[in-house]
């Protein structure tokens, strides 16, 4: 289990117990399609961050969707259908069961986050 500090970014935050979950159930999603993740990487820790601070946006109602050139987003998903259907799952069950949505540039940014996972857990699986 990963501790959510609840002072991240230096700002308090009174949802460390829904961070937390939502960390938890993301974890889970990638753990079912990478069993063995080198949870010591920077890629590891870069996603975990990731994921921590788009739970304090969904929570705040904070809009943080950037617009991202939609030729970028296409050249992601077709380059990576199995992160994006990952990343598809995670989202889906965000909005399951925290009724949270996220919209297709964090959908992307998930994605490029899988690619790094994936790589590195392959890497490691090589070794």
């Amino acid at each position: 289990m990963h501790f959510v500090d609840a002072s991240i970014g230096g700002k308090e935050h009174h949802n460390v117990a829904k961070i937390t979950k939502i960390v938890e159930l993301t974890l889970n999603i990638v753990d079912a399609h990478l069993p063995n993740p080198d949870t010591d990487s920077l890629s590891y820790s870069r996603f975990i961050r990731h994921i921590q601070y788009l739970a304090i946006r969904l929570l705040d109602n904070v809009d943080a969707e950037t617009e991202i050139d939609n030729d970028i987003k296409d050249l992601v998903f077709k380059k990576y259908p199995i992160e994006l259907k990952i990343a598809k799952n995670i989202k889906t069950e965000l909005y399951k069961e925290f009724n949270l949505s996220i919209g297709n540039s964090e959908l992307m940014y998930i994605t490029m986050h899988l690619v790094r996972l994936l790589k590195v857990g392959s890497d490691n699986n090589e070794t």
